[in-house]
Formats: C-alpha cells, structure tokens, sequence
C-alpha cells in the first residue's frame, strides 16, 4: 500500500491584482496631553503587480483638508514605505478624527485607500461619573463611557474619578483594557461615593468590575 499526498502546482503572483493597487494602514494611537501632537506615520503598500510612481497621501483633521504628502519615487510591486502627515491638535475635553487616503492614477480597489483614527486626549486631573449628566468635558455618564475612553486615550498624569453621590446605582459590567501611559506616578484613582455597580452575571461572565490589560 502506497500514499502520496503533494502539491503538483503552486502559482505565485505579484499582487493582488493585475492593475494598480496602492493602499495605506497605520494611524496608530497617541498618547498625550491636550496639545498638538505628531501623528504616527502611515505605511503605503503596493498590492498590484506593476511599480507605481506619483502617489499622494492627503489627509484631513475633523474634516478639515490638510497639506498632502507626495510619496518620492517609484514603489515596486510587494513593496512598502511610509508617509509621515505632520501634527495636529488635541483639544482639551473633545477629540480629533484623523483620516488619510492615497490616490494615484488607476488605482482599481478603492476598498484599502483610505485609513481612519480617533484621538482622544490622554486623562490627567480630576473627572466624575455622573449618570445624570452626558459624556463630555470632564464627567462620564456611565462607568462602561469612562472606561472605554480612559483605555483608549491612556493617561498623561495623576487622574482622579470622583462618582457624584446619588447618581447610582449603575447597572452595567465594567471591563478596562491596557492604559497606555498608567504607572506609579500616573496613577488612577476612582472614588464610588457609596455608590453601587449592579451586574447581573452569568456562569460565563462572573466578572462586574474587570482588568483586561
């Protein structure tokens, strides 16, 4: 008895497609106090099979068109560089929508042009959680608001969150991810007032309040 299993073809191709296929990734996240800020770099890729010459990175900051960024050069099939955009602002209590997109002549897939990241500023001082209240400035309106954004934005200093007392209780599972920027100087601080956090858990989730980072 004999058995043989093998592969009697394989077919390498350049790209992803026969024309051209530029596309961008990057827009990491930043962590800084309010202020202007350096964006991280965005990485053009090309995906097609022919080299590529003339490619634009243009970008805009809360909707607002920025100077575009030409990419020098001829970039080969499968290969990739980066685009540094420049800086922006990060307004105290609010935030800035970052979206950048190449363009070149012929490019057939729209679908990988364009990347965009939200940026929060990082936390520092003094904060509340009050239900009664929205999101926004320096009070949260629930914890799982709170939560979400200190683990997105991370902290730039000591940060303090102060539950207003009678706004609860809060019904609600709490799950913090990695705070970029935490340490023992940057430290967080939440103080519940007497407040209660009410989680109805399951066999699968037994966690109300949980470090995930």
């Amino acid at each position: 008895f004999y058995y043989d299993t093998g592969v009697d073809h394989v077919e390498v191709k350049a790209g992803s497609v026969t024309g051209t296929d530029v596309a961008i990734s990057g827009l990491g996240n930043v962590v800084s106090c309010p202020g202007p800020i350096t964006l991280p770099p965005v990485t053009i890729g090309n995906k097609g099979a022919s080299a590529v010459s003339g490619i634009v990175v243009n970008w805009s900051a809360n909707g607002v068109a920025q100077t575009p960024v030409s990419v020098p050069g001829t970039l080969a099939p499968c290969a990739a560089t980066t685009a540094n955009l420049g800086s922006t602002t990060l307004p105290a209590g609010g935030s800035v929508e970052v979206k950048a997109w190449v363009s070149v002549t012929g490019d057939g897939n729209a679908a990988n042009d364009t990347v965009t990241q939200l940026y929060f500023p990082s936390l520092q001082g003094t904060y509340t959680v009050n239900s009664a209240s929205p999101t926004g400035g320096t009070n949260f309106n629930s914890f799982t608001d709170m939560a979400n954004i200190i683990s997105a934005a991370g902290v730039c200093g000591p940060t303090v969150v102060n539950v207003v007392p009678n706004s609860g209780p809060y019904s609600e599972k709490i799950e913090f991810g990695e705070i970029s920027g935490a340490s023992s100087v940057n430290t967080i601080t939440i103080n519940g007032n007497g407040e209660r956090i009410n989680f109805n858990g399951s066999s699968g989730q037994r966690a109300c309040f949980l470090l995930n980072g």
